[in-house]
């Protein structure tokens, strides 16, 4: 297990985190594992926190973590299909592209952040 630390910037970001979020352990695991275990349908699952970064005039958002909760333990998402997207429609790529692989994932975007 490692920390889910990030290093803090001074830009600005959109719904910050709260002081020492980064300090609990945190497990990794594979989108496409994430994918099973959720059609498994044996277990907790849901988006604790999604944070992508940009620069004005950069046409794209690059994801920087995803967080998830699964039966309580936190785990960061790996290998997701959306680690670069288009900045205008981010949010609907990511939909669909949960969507394409037929399941469901609780409380996406309840806290998603921007840093630019």
């Amino acid at each position: 297990m490692k920390t889910c630390g990030q290093e803090y910037s001074d830009k600005y970001e959109t719904n910050p985190i709260s002081e020492g979020y980064h300090s609990e352990d945190c497990n990794e695991i594979h989108f496409e594992d994430l994918v099973d275990m959720i059609r498994e349908k044996n277990h907790v699952i849901k988006s604790e926190r999604i944070r992508f970064v940009t620069d004005s005039g950069y046409p794209l958002v690059d994801l920087s973590y995803w967080h998830v909760r699964i039966d309580g333990e936190r785990f960061r998402v790996e290998g997701s299909p959306f680690e670069r997207l288009s900045k205008h429609n981010h949010k609907q790529s990511m939909y669909e592209a949960i969507k394409s692989e037929k399941v469901f994932i609780p409380n996406l975007f309840n806290d998603y952040s921007l840093l630019r």
